[in-house]
């Protein structure tokens, strides 16, 4: 095991608060990428916003605590 697993194993909770219409539209987006998969609920959303965010970001930033971890 190296450092980098040690860190990628924590986790961080949240409550999501949305609206059925925001809900059925996470489900509706989930069911068109991973068609007949049993996702959870908080699976959903967490790959959801993972994909977001990462189609929004440049590659570069996409692990930044690693490359600062690297850099000391």
């Amino acid at each position: 095991m190296t450092d980098n697993d040690s860190v990628e194993k924590k986790s961080i909770a949240a409550t999501v608060k949305m609206s059925v219409t925001d809900w059925d539209l996470l489900a509706r987006a989930a069911a068109h990428i991973w068609p007949g998969a049993p996702v959870t609920r908080s699976a959903t959303i967490l790959a959801l916003a993972k994909l977001g965010a990462e189609s929004v970001l440049p590659a570069s930033s996409k692990h930044p605590r690693r490359a600062q971890e690297k850099k000391s």
